[in-house]
């Protein structure tokens, strides 16, 4: 998504940060330890303070699992509105959010996702839930572009949307 800060594909007016783990996480409980929350935390935080800017989180795949974790975190907290928006990518089988929230998010999943852990209908089922309790601005995006990959099909092809890259920054 670096196409983001590239003004001919996009405005050009978007920071673009990459958080990483230093360690492996695996499966919710991993993305829902304290640790890994405080960490997302703590970057967020960093760059409100640094830019004054409205901050939004984008999690793909097992990212959108530490999302949902991190804003039942906040939620917990009531510190809900340190986060000004979502973008929730290719979310695993298991995301899901819980009221009460009001914050925009915007869902995007390639129809041909293959990966047996993200599949397309469940995070169109998240997004049917969400909508009942959360009154922001919450969009579904079915991506249709791309390129089948043979390799596996979690960490190549449709699922990476492989392809699709100017649909997904559209």
């Amino acid at each position: 998504l670096i196409g983001l800060t590239n003004p001919k594909l996009s405005s050009g007016k978007f920071d673009v940060v990459f958080m990483d783990s230093p360690s492996e996480l695996h499966w919710m409980t991993q993305r829902g330890s304290a640790d890994h929350l405080s960490r997302i935390q703590s970057v967020v935080q960093y760059y409100k303070n640094r830019t004054g800017l409205p901050v939004w989180l984008m999690g793909h795949s097992n990212g959108a699992l530490s999302l949902s974790a991190f804003i039942q975190y906040l939620q917990e907290s009531n510190q809900v509105k340190m986060v000004d928006g979502l973008i929730i990518s290719a979310a695993r089988n298991e995301t899901g959010f819980s009221p009460p929230l009001s914050m925009p998010m915007l869902f995007l999943h390639h129809e041909e996702d293959g990966c047996v852990n993200t599949q397309p209908k469940n995070s169109y089922a998240a997004y049917e839930r969400l909508i009942q309790f959360d009154k922001a601005n919450v969009k579904y995006v079915n991506i249709v572009t791309g390129e089948y990959d043979l390799d596996d099909p979690c960490a190549s092809g449709y699922h990476m949307f492989f392809g699709a890259e100017k649909e997904v920054i559209s």
